[in-house]
């Protein structure tokens, strides 16, 4: 049976009156019913990423430090992007127009009358005359705003910044150090600082002001490719509430472990010739001369594991620092030595200016060192201190042993997954 229903649905659309309507339905036009239409697409709105995940707080023995890392499944496979749909005009009025034809009243031999049928599609086809911006528009994802428990000076690197935090919180391990770092933030009352700059390594994190700083060569790139840095970095800020010695070489193993599984979870890839895919080849390779390897590139760190003991750690941490103490006695005779001839200048009646000059050239680049040289020899004795009592040792020892734990185990599970 012929239709009427196309044609004359179109020109009420355009507002042709009733009258010239009446004059086309002389013309039959074959009706395209629903099941002819095949499946219509459905605009889905694009989601913005959550910030990140909940995360409970880990448990462990009284006295020990925390784990950053739960215990997780293996590498998961890359999340979807959020679909897309581009509907546009009288085709985003398909499925209203499906479902108008298929709602009921005076049913002929095809299921509807045809007065209703010309209703129904006239009606469909004015409401999709309001417009695409009103009935098929996608709405664009809001930009990602940096959480208040991290800040950034910069405001120009702010955004970016949440980019990372977005892409990082997609991974179930992104998701629990950064809530962690959250609920540490909110615990002291002060955000953690996040840098971005020209470094020369991919991140760091220092100890002495508690600032990570992100190299700004990954700003070139997709957020994603910073995520797992940026968690690694994260990992070394909750570290330091630990009380482990600061050259712990297992805080690095583990800021590793980190990164990796980020990376693993998100899909992410290592680009060939990276210290990343360097390191992340070895692991997977071999977990053991992965660490040995890992232990020669970060040649100032010390560790209690791969045949090490607390006693070696305890006697090298007491060698640096004599050599420490020696160094800074030198320093201060040569910075002096700086102070006497400027004494000997302001004395003579030597002009300021000249003065002024002789302290920046040769006395401030050694009051620089010297300060560098206290701070120093402050972490050293700072953890000979932690080390000598039989508490803090023990705490170290067994935060060294799951750490390792742990990396075997991730790759154990790897390797199972092929």
């Amino acid at each position: 049976m012929k239709r009427r229903l196309a044609l004359v649905a179109v020109l009420a659309a355009l507002d042709f009156g009733p009258a010239r309507a009446a004059e086309i339905r002389a013309f039959d036009v074959p009706e395209l019913r629903p099941a002819e239409l095949g499946p219509l697409p459905l605009l889905q709105p694009v989601l913005s990423a959550p910030l990140g995940p909940a995360a409970a707080a880990f448990t462990l023995p009284p006295g020990s430090p925390a784990m950053l890392l739960p215990e997780l499944p293996p590498a998961a496979a890359p999340l979807p992007a959020p679909a897309r749909s581009a509907q546009v005009g009288a085709a985003a009025a398909l499925p209203r127009l499906q479902a108008s034809a298929l709602a009921g009243g005076a049913a002929t031999a095809d299921g509807v009358s045809d007065g209703a049928e010309r209703a129904l599609a006239s009606r469909a086809f004015d409401e999709a005359r309001e417009g695409p911006e009103e009935a098929d528009a996608i709405a664009p994802a809001a930009a990602p705003t940096l959480p208040s428990y991290l800040d950034a000076p910069d405001p120009e690197h702010a955004a970016w910044i949440a980019s990372v935090v977005a892409e990082a919180s997609r991974s179930k391990t992104g998701g629990a150090v950064l809530a962690r770092v959250r609920r540490m933030a909110e615990k002291r009352g002060r955000p953690v600082i996040v840098l971005v700059a020209p470094i020369g390594n991919a991140g760091e994190y220092a100890f002495d002001h508690e600032i990570v700083t992100i190299d700004s060569s990954f700003m070139a790139g997709p957020p994603l490719e910073a995520a797992p840095v940026f968690v690694h970095e994260l990992a070394h800020v909750l570290q330091l509430a630990h009380k482990l010695p600061a050259d712990a070489f297992e805080m690095e193993v583990e800021a590793y472990l980190a990164q990796f599984r980020v990376a693993d979870e998100l899909g992410y890839k290592p680009k060939r010739g990276t210290f990343h895919w360097s390191a992340y080849r070895r692991f997977k390779n071999d977990p053991d001369r992965f660490m040995a390897w890992l232990l020669k590139e970060y040649d100032g760190n010390l560790a209690v594991t791969g045949g090490g003991s607390v006693e070696d750690y305890t006697a090298a941490l007491e060698l640096r620092r004599a050599v420490s103490t020696s160094k800074l006695d030198r320093l201060e005779k040569r910075a002096d030595s700086k102070r006497r001839v400027i004494a000997r200048m302001e004395k003579t009646g030597q002009p300021a200016k000249l003065i002024e000059q002789y302290r920046l050239d040769e006395l401030a680049p050694l009051e620089e060192k010297l300060r560098v040289a206290r701070r120093d020899l402050g972490w050293l004795e700072r953890d000979l201190s932690l080390l000598r009592t039989p508490e803090s040792r023990d705490r170290y020892v067994r935060y060294a042993g799951r750490v390792i734990k742990k990396l075997r185990a991730y790759h154990a599970r790897l390797a199972e997954n092929g």
